[in-house]
């Protein structure tokens, strides 16, 4: 009985190399877990829109105190609330970069905050099958008292997720660019 097991072992070894040696960039992964690309995409693409506008924020922390990214990248890596803590401290120790909007990081700084609990009700989300349409969806359930308790992720929801992602990167990208540009008057 050992020989046969260790017989079917080694051909489904051998078989599973030459499968993994043909999957290309170009093919899909094969998963037997049940999801649809279609949503499983967009779940990705929220993630990455989310990432890419973090960054823009450490680059806004950076802009006002630099080696920040250093210290980020190197040291300690943070939380999503924890880069916005930071932010928020450098806003409230006086961190007042010259735009033409004073209230520009300080709008920032909330529509980020904002963002960050929907952000993580995607990230510790769990999968169900939706009641109403039978797809595989993503649900979070959290403590009542946080701002985000509840979140049921159809791709609606993502989508808007996506959208408001997009719009608030695109809003820090403009004040990254005016904290990039400002010129430095002697003696600063």
């Amino acid at each position: 009985m050992h020989a046969d097991y260790r017989r079917r072992y080694d051909e489904y070894a051998a078989s599973y190399k030459v499968a993994a040696r043909q999957i290309g960039e170009d093919t899909p992964v094969k998963v037997r877990v049940p999801l649809d690309d279609d949503y499983t995409a967009l779940v990705g693409k929220a993630v990455y829109v989310f990432s890419y506008y973090e960054w823009t924020i450490i680059y806004i922390i950076e802009a006002l105190s630099p080696v920040f990214v250093s210290e980020y990248s190197r040291e300690h890596s943070l939380t999503s609330g924890a880069v916005c803590r930071r932010l928020r401290k450098l806003v409230d120790d006086g961190a007042k970069p010259e735009t033409s909007d004073a209230g520009e990081l300080e709008t920032c700084l909330d529509e980020f905050s904002s963002l960050i609990p929907r952000r993580n009700a995607l990230i510790h989300a769990h999968p169900i099958t939706n009641q109403s349409d039978g797809a595989q969806i993503l649900n979070f359930q959290g403590p009542t008292s946080r701002l985000v308790s509840d979140m049921k992720w159809d791709s609606a929801a993502i989508r808007t997720f996506i959208e408001d992602l997009d719009q608030a990167a695109i809003r820090a990208g403009v004040l990254l660019q005016k904290l990039r540009s400002r010129t430095v008057t002697p003696g600063e």
